[in-house]
This record gives C-alpha cells, structure tokens and sequence, in this order.
C-alpha cells in the first residue's frame, strides 16, 4: 500500500499549501502502525502465540484483523483523494483562480483545464501538473482552523448560549483569523 498511486498522489498535492497535510499524515502514521512479519510462518504459530522473530503477542495486540484493516485504510485512501480532488475542483472554479489561469503558460493551463472538464487527476501525477497548481492557487491564502481551538473558543463556561451568541463567537473567531487577508482570497482548512 505504501506504493500505491493514490497514496503517491496525496502526497504529491500535499505540497501545496491549501490542501490538509494532517489527513495524510494520520493515514501514513495508521498504515505504519500496522505490525507485519515476513519471517513468521504457520508452524511458528503453531507452536506458540508468539512471534520468534518480532514478538506480536495476538492475545495482547487484540483489534482489527490485519486484511480489514488493510482493506479500510484502502477505503480510506479513496474517500481522501476523492475529497482533495473535490478541493481542488472547487478552488480551481472559483472566479478569483479562474482569473489566475489565464495568466499561466499555456502547457499549465491545458493541464489544469483538463483536469476541471474530466474532473479527475491526471495518473500518474505529474510535477508540471503539481507546480501548475501551485502557481495557479498561490494568490490564495490558507487559514488552518484547529478543531480543538474551535471547541475552546465556541464553548460557553456561564451556561447555555443563544444561537446569536454562538454566532458571534463564531464570526469574532473567523475574523481574527483573517484579519488583514483578503476574505475572497482566504481559505480555511479544518484541521
């Protein structure tokens, strides 16, 4: 899985500022928590519930088998490049970037408005395609909204607040994170 296309793909467009890293991230740390051994064989289970040759005790380690497992994180990596293609899409057709492709060499510019009329990636990712997009989205400005600070900043400590108030808490919050940016440039990534 680690040779996958898709995964390759994720973390090819992880270069670019927009797109949210930490999903990657969390899947590439899940994928690698996966214990494997190629050393064990039937009759060293047989013999004992322990690895000889890397020490997974299956009784300790209890959980998901590893094929389901496996076969969610394969979910997972689709439902992820499904939602970075569909940001991609929906910051590409925004009429601010629009105005930003026609100042794109032409070659970029075919790449990317390929890419908006089949509104697939391109396989195998190109580093022209990449750098097209990077090019073509650098006038936006990324804002990284943490879920835990959006928790802390919404929660009420004196009791149950009004939807006004909550509102409130809300659009201060948004404003202090892009104040001084160009609202129609800003883009906000919850992470």
């Amino acid at each position: 899985m680690l040779n996958d296309v898709r995964l390759q793909t994720l973390v090819k467009l992880a270069g670019i500022d927009l797109m949210p890293r930490q999903q990657m991230t969390e899947f590439q740390n899940r994928l690698a928590g996966l214990k494997s051994c190629f050393a064990l064989t039937e009759q060293n289970l047989d013999a004992a519930p322990v690895c000889p040759h890397c020490g997974f005790r299956s009784s300790i380690e209890m959980g998901m088998a590893a094929g389901a497992q496996l076969e969610q994180l394969d979910n997972h990596l689709d439902v992820l490049l499904t939602g970075w293609t569909n940001t991609l899409l929906g910051n590409l057709e925004d009429p601010i970037t629009q105005a930003n492709l026609e100042l794109l060499k032409s070659d970029d510019r075919e790449l990317l408005e390929r890419f908006i009329a089949t509104r697939e990636l391109p396989a195998p990712l190109d580093n022209n395609f990449v750098h097209a997009l990077k090019e073509v989205l650098l006038g936006l400005v990324k804002i990284s909204l943490k879920v835990q600070k959006l928790q802390q900043v919404l929660q009420v400590t004196d009791g149950p607040a009004t939807p006004a108030e909550m509102k409130k808490r809300f659009d201060t919050y948004i404003d202090q994170l892009t104040r001084g940016k160009d609202p129609a440039k800003v883009r906000i990534v919850l992470e």
